[in-house]
């Protein structure tokens, strides 16, 4: 039965005391964060999640036994399927589909089947920071394509890219497509020049496309076998219902493998980890987004657009000199505080007096520094109230 409930994505959460890393535990980011700080860091929404996701959850809840299961039925993997033929035009078999506690795991799991240590690994910064730490910490060197920045967006040296594919050292490609924390959306041009040149000298890909749902009005995400089906062979996919629906927390993400060599090389470390299955409420939560979540998803993206377009409205009145990158996808948007003259650390001590929190750049590597990023994923009046907190901390 199709979902008909109209959302009231307005209303305020008390998401205190929930054990909430976002507004519960800044301090231990953040030291010195007042525990009254508006948080704008985490990725997570500040929306309730969608009723059918609720209605199986309880329905579960309701059977008093909490034993051992399996998730990836027959019917959930239908609703895989189904979920990405319908959204992507993106065909694949129940065999390929793989699972993942989470999408960084995933990450860290194709690092170590398909590279050794010393072994070096591409990604592309600013991006998120588990994709260099992850590298760092499984003992493989970090091989840094850094985005360009060409005004008030960002594009892709290819050569550079070429230079850093045909090191002999380079055996991985991790790929984060829509990017966080730009927001670009990766054109098929743009992923098939990269796909070309990896196959070209033989380094895989591991697309993270987290974010895939979460794309703003008048773009569109090409998973990567969508845009560059020649890259089946030598690349793997990582998506999730978490970004998507407001579940990170219940940890369940599927690898998609075309190739079975590929797969192979990802279940080994899967098995040598004894990682077998997510948790029961994960797997409730997951059938239930992909079989009854579009008409939430299709809401919180609209109202997520309005947001943006109140954001960008205030911050050309009352911040002119931040720069702001129009994020295509993603519910975060990158802004360049630069202009003002301000040092980051100068920036969030202002921004911490004023109780209001926010990712400074520098996490997401060196590239980043003097840049914020923004979650936007909240009810406006929260966005409304951290916004005039921004403001005045510039003052």
């Amino acid at each position: 039965m199709k979902d008909t409930t109209i959302y009231p994505f307005d209303e305020l959460i008390d998401r205190r005391d929930t054990n909430s890393i976002k507004w519960d535990f800044p301090t231990r980011f953040f030291p010195g964060a007042p525990a009254n700080a508006l948080p704008f860091w985490v990725a997570d929404m500040d929306f309730p999640v969608a009723k059918p996701i609720l209605d199986a959850m309880r329905e579960r809840l309701s059977d008093p036994t909490f034993g051992y299961t399996v998730h990836q039925t027959p019917r959930y993997v239908q609703a895989v399927m189904q979920y990405y033929r319908e959204r992507f035009s993106w065909e694949f078999q129940p065999e390929e589909i793989l699972f993942s506690p989470g999408i960084v795991k995933a990450l860290a799991l194709a690092i170590r089947a398909f590279t050794k240590p010393g072994d070096g690994v591409l990604i592309q910064r600013p991006v998120y920071r588990p994709f260099f730490t992850i590298v760092e910490q499984n003992g493989r060197e970090v091989v840094n394509n850094a985005l360009v920045r060409t005004g008030a967006t960002y594009t892709i040296d290819f050569d550079d890219f070429e230079a850093k594919v045909s090191l002999e050292s380079t055996k991985l490609f991790l790929l984060c497509s829509p990017h966080n924390p730009t927001g670009k959306v990766f054109t098929t041009l743009e992923l098939k020049t990269m796909a070309d040149l990896c196959q070209k000298y033989d380094v895989r890909i591991i697309s993270d496309e987290i974010h895939a749902d979460i794309i703003r009005t008048g773009n569109r995400h090409y998973p990567l076998t969508v845009a560059v089906p020649e890259a089946a062979p030598f690349s793997l996919t990582a998506v999730a219902p978490s970004k998507t629906f407001n579940i990170p927390g219940l940890q369940m993400s599927n690898v998609i493998a075309h190739d079975k060599a590929m797969a192979a090389g990802f279940q080994h470390e899967l098995d040598a980890l004894f990682i077998h299955g997510g948790n029961i409420f994960g797997g409730v939560a997951a059938l239930a987004a992909y079989e009854s979540g579009i008409p939430w998803l299709d809401q919180v993206n609209e109202y997520m657009d309005s947001n943006l377009t109140f954001l960008m409205a205030f911050l050309g009145q009352h911040l002119p000199a931040v720069i702001p990158f129009y994020p295509q996808g993603t519910y975060m948007i990158w802004l360049d505080f630069n202009p003002t003259g301000r040092s980051e650390e100068d920036l969030m001590a202002r921004f911490l007096r004023e109780r209001i929190i926010l990712s400074p750049g520098t996490t997401f590597g060196p590239e980043g520094r003097g840049f914020f990023r923004l979650n936007f994923a909240c009810p406006r009046s929260l966005l409304e109230q951290g916004l005039e907190r921004l403001s005045r901390a510039l003052k």
